[in-house]
């Protein structure tokens, strides 16, 4: 819920965001937590929300969470969110026309300490959230590509 409101005040002007989709395509499926699309891009974004602190390389294989005693590995939400931006290609022929305004971002919660290396600047907490979205200069899509995503988005969601 705190990631929906921080969304709601800080994504781009002329946004269209999407909570909790579900795709199916006959064979696999995909969860997004959240999506954005703007005239600066289509953001996918995928929250957790951990206690305790995540440590590893940004963009390896598996992350290192401790917790309340505990130590174990487990995979990377960069890995998991570079599965729906691939998933929204290989599905969604409007994405693939867009598919360089294709953005992903992993949040965690304010509960987790970011121990994280080589951070290519989309992975944070919740309070980066407007940064990581205005990292993204110019504008990349017009607001009648922005509604054609949107409305096919809207048709391919099972929620």
């Amino acid at each position: 819920m705190l990631v929906r409101l921080v969304l709601k005040f800080t994504a781009p002007k002329d946004s269209i965001i999407f909570n909790n989709l579900y795709f199916h395509n006959g064979r696999q499926s995909c969860q997004i937590d959240h999506l954005i699309i703007s005239p600066k891009g289509v953001f996918v974004v995928e929250t957790k929300t951990f206690l305790g602190e995540v440590s590893g390389e940004a963009l390896g294989p598996k992350i290192h969470r401790r917790v309340l005693g505990m130590s174990y590995w487990m995979r990377n939400p960069v890995d998991q969110n570079e599965y729906h931006l691939r998933f929204l290609r290989d599905n969604l022929p409007v994405i693939r026309a867009y598919v360089g305004a294709l953005r992903s971002i992993v949040v965690y919660s304010f509960m987790t300490r970011l121990r994280i290396t080589g951070n290519p600047g989309f992975i944070g907490i919740l309070r980066d959230i407007p940064y990581m979205l205005a990292r993204y200069g110019t504008a990349s899509l017009s607001l009648a590509e922005r509604d054609a995503i949107a409305a096919e988005i809207g048709r391919f969601n099972r929620r």
